[in-house]
């Protein structure tokens, strides 16, 4: 099979200009590395003695993380976490890979004074208000992804 580098390389370039949404669930995954200290007695598994932990974006976490580096960063996601130690250490991660601005307007959507909430525990309340303040970013900043963002969701509502 012939390749025409020129049109493959046209084309990578062209990934800059497009702007993704990418759906899905937003996972970590935990790459647990160490040495095979020796064979399990009761089972033919390898006993590990572990040297060190390294947790890494995956599901659509990962693949909007690679897609912000092919397009300068014009990608959104929108998916489900944990309420978990895993949930917390992910948010941590993808912080490192916002803009001033997205980290600027993150910050201050979850320093919002939240009076009690009466019909919802107060982390879907937050939840909640987050997704308002991003609406409303998206309002002013990029009416193109309200859009597409709402088209989704009529699909699901």
């Amino acid at each position: 099979m012939d390749f025409d580098k020129d049109k493959i390389i046209s084309g990578i370039r062209k990934l800059s200009n497009a702007k993704v949404l990418v759906v899905g669930d937003l996972a970590l995954d935990e790459m647990i590395y160490g040495d095979a200290e020796r064979i399990s007695r009761e089972a033919p598994v390898l006993i590990l003695q572990h040297t060190n932990t390294k947790l890494i974006l995956g599901g659509a976490s990962n693949a909007a993380h690679n897609v912000s580096t092919l397009n300068l960063g014009k990608v959104g996601a929108i998916g489900v976490y944990g309420d978990d130690y895993y949930g917390k250490k992910l948010l941590e991660i993808l912080e490192e890979k916002l803009s001033q601005e997205e980290l600027d307007l993150a910050r201050r959507g979850r320093n919002l004074s939240i009076p009690s909430a009466r019909r919802s525990n107060q982390n879907d309340y937050r939840q909640a208000t987050a997704f308002e303040v991003l609406i409303g970013w998206w309002y002013v900043n990029d009416k193109l992804r309200l859009e597409m963002i709402k088209s989704f969701l009529k699909d699901f509502l």
